[in-house]
């Protein structure tokens, strides 16, 4: 494989075949960055992704709480505080999920005002701000966790129903290589609104709601470790705050949870992955859910998200794990 197709980054998840490019040339238009980011509509930040390339971090909105459609698309450079607005995507969707190749973000899955249940999967290009159309998603779901381990993507659980049983267990292993997929073990654990975060090519599933007959809102803190090289599934010490729709992110062996839908706080949680264990660092200044995170220069980024699915928290919030602190 090409060196251009292995992992550079991970943040937190189309009809048959293999479509051409969708050459959309949009402009690049530079936003003031602020906080609270008056520059940027708030209902772009809610039930969105992110995904690092590099320094730079891709916030994908989605209006949840409005719409069920989204799809602005902006870079954030923490070196310059600086905001680009990019080429929309093509397919406006929600609750989709994003993995990072060194060549570019991967949308996959998700829901819309007129499909449920989404397999589209799309790439966006940041060099050419290009979007292009991949082949379809085998399990349409919305909600689910996505993470890239040695130049592959990994999609896992999500929903696919709003009744009964609507979550799944089924992994899916995308190659850019040979622009396939392919089922993989299943993860032990049927969920959604989870997360999945990368540390040592193994990827961490954490949290999320289970099913429970027709409950679709069963908060877990199960902590499940997946193996992509030996296809396996293994079992970590579970967090000890159950829920979902957090924000989770690696830094040096350890991963940082923070905030989700609690009952209103916003407690932060680090997991170590060499102990398997767990301790609580400072709480995340404002209660949100449905938020996404991005790491730079050793700091950890928290997006805008919901208090509510109508109150939308605008402030970004930063974290220093070194010196366990908080500031705007």
């Amino acid at each position: 494989m090409a060196d251009w197709k292995k992992v550079a980054a991970l943040l937190l998840v189309i009809a048959g075949a293999t479509a051409g490019a969708v050459a959309l040339y949009g402009r690049r238009k530079e936003i003031p960055r602020v906080r609270p980011l008056d520059a940027v509509r708030a209902d772009d930040f809610s039930a969105h992704g992110s995904a690092t390339i590099g320094s730079k971090i891709y916030p994908l909105g989605a209006k949840s709480g409005v719409t069920r459609d989204g799809g602005v698309m902006q870079s954030y450079d923490p070196a310059t505080d600086s905001w680009i607005d990019l080429e929309p995507i093509p397919t406006q969707r929600s609750f989709a999920a994003l993995a990072a190749l060194e060549d570019g973000i991967y949308v996959i899955g998700g829901t819309s005002g007129t499909n449920d249940f989404h397999g589209a999967f799309e790439r966006y290009g940041p060099v050419e701000n290009l979007w292009t159309r991949l082949p379809d998603l085998p399990t349409p779901r919305n909600r689910l966790a996505a993470a890239a381990v040695a130049g592959k993507i990994y999609v896992i659980g999500g929903m696919v129903a709003y009744s009964g049983r609507g979550n799944t267990d089924v992994v899916e292993e995308y190659d850019p290589e040979s622009d396939r997929w392919t089922t993989k073990s299943r993860m032990p654990t049927v969920r959604h609104g989870h997360a999945a975060v990368v540390v040592s090519n193994r990827i961490y599933t954490i949290g999320g709601y289970t099913t429970t007959g027709d409950a679709l809102i069963d908060e877990t803190g199960t902590l499940e470790v997946y193996d992509p090289s030996a296809n396996q599934w293994s079992r970590g010490a579970p967090m000890p705050t159950k829920r979902g729709w957090f924000g989770a992110a690696s830094i040096g062996g350890r991963i940082y949870v923070f905030g989700g839908r609690t009952g209103g706080i916003a407690p932060t949680e680090v997991y170590d992955t060499t102990s398997d264990t767990w301790e609580t660092r400072a709480p995340l200044p404002e209660y949100r859910q449905r938020f996404v995170v991005g790491v730079a220069h050793g700091r950890i980024h928290v997006f805008p998200g919901e208090r509510t699915t109508r109150e939308i928290q605008i402030k970004i919030w930063i974290y220093d794990p070194l010196a366990d602190t908080w500031g705007p």
